[in-house]
């Protein structure tokens, strides 16, 4: 059963790894994001990619203590508030859990903002709808990008100022 596992696992992150696009420095799009899930049974992870525009108001490296205080708010933010920003419906007793949030700088001075979250639920989240809280915790974030892989489904979807859902 173990094997099993390991191989389904391997599986869905060789998939995610497939699936997912380049790094966000490529792409920078401002007011949109991305967030890659991936979700075997009951456990899983997400992985979220966002413009420091539009998580905390500039791209570059914190000039004045109140820039330095608004970065470290949000990455506050990220770290503490993963559960809302990924929303499970209640009943299946998810967890969301902060691995990482850190700001990814770039050559060109456009610092890009990533956080990575462990997922873990009592019941499997399969078939159940996930919403999202994004763009109301950082309104500059207009557009999520949401990639799904799971035992049950891959989808990809596109979530406008929190309306939407993604069903694994």
């Amino acid at each position: 059963m173990n094997v099993r596992r390991t191989l389904l696992t391997s599986g869905i992150t060789m998939l995610m790894l497939h699936v997912t696009p380049g790094p966000l420095l490529a792409q920078h799009v401002h007011g949109a994001a991305t967030l890659d899930i991936g979700i075997e049974g009951k456990a899983g992870q997400a992985t979220l990619r966002a413009s420091g525009e539009d998580v905390y108001g500039f791209e570059r490296a914190p000039r004045t203590p109140a820039e330095r205080a608004k970065q470290e708010a949000a990455l506050k933010l990220l770290r503490e508030q993963g559960a809302t920003l990924i929303r499970f419906q209640p009943a299946l007793g998810c967890s969301v859990t902060t691995e990482r949030a850190q700001v990814v700088s770039s050559k060109g001075g456009h610092d890009e903002v990533e956080a990575r979250y462990r997922i873990a639920c009592r019941q499997a989240p399969a078939g159940k709808p996930m919403t999202f809280g994004v763009s109301q915790a950082f309104r500059g974030i207009e557009t999520l990008t949401v990639q799904l892989v799971s035992d049950t489904a891959q989808t990809s979807r596109k979530i406008v100022r929190d309306r939407g859902t993604v069903t694994p």
